[in-house]
């Protein structure tokens, strides 16, 4: 005659095996995935000198660049209280024209000009989504553009000014192996 398993023992047996299931596909994943090793330290070495934290700028066209970069405060000005997208369209014209010209002056491959240049970018489609939400085109967040592009300026400055602490020195270093 069969005996019938109790439900105590079917539990134990199910949970048994699916956790030796678990057990073996853990395994087979840690042995299959690859191991991921640190870069020699020579490499290290290398790439750290040849990131540069001090910029190609002249002092003219640091001076330009900061000038600039001054103008897009109050371009967050505007969006802290709020402001009209009209008026932050008309500041954006301004000075996004000051920098076409500046930008074109300065030197290609160079940390402080990139980040410049992203941060005029980043302000000019904080615009684009500003009237894309008047119009009811989007319903983005703009808050979010604006700051990335804060983000981009303040680093830019920190560049031109050499005022880089180390945690800034890798985002660079990071930023520029990226490239």
């Amino acid at each position: 005659m069969k005996r019938r398993m109790s439900a105590t023992e079917f539990v134990m047996i199910f949970f048994g095996v699916m956790l030796g299931s678990f057990l073996i596909f853990v395994a087979i994943f840690q042995v299959l995935t690859p191991k991921q090793i640190d870069p020699p330290a020579s490499t290290l070495k290398s790439l750290n000198n040849a990131v540069s934290y001090r910029t190609k700028l002249t002092p003219g066209q640091k001076a330009e660049v900061l000038r600039i970069l001054q103008m897009t405060d109050e371009l967050d000005r505007i969006m802290r209280r709020k402001g009209k997208t009209k008026e932050f369209v008309e500041k954006l014209k301004v000075i996004q024209g000051q920098s076409l010209s500046v930008e074109a002056r300065l030197p290609k491959n160079d940390s402080a000009r990139d980040f410049f240049v992203n941060s005029i970018n980043g302000y000019v489609e904080a615009a684009q989504l500003l009237i894309s939400r008047r119009f009811s085109i989007s319903s983005e967040e703009v808050t979010v553009e604006v700051m990335a592009a804060n983000f981009r300026k303040v680093f830019a400055k920190k560049i031109i000014q050499g005022n880089l602490n180390e945690n800034e020195k890798k985002v660079l270093q990071a930023w520029t192996a990226g490239q």
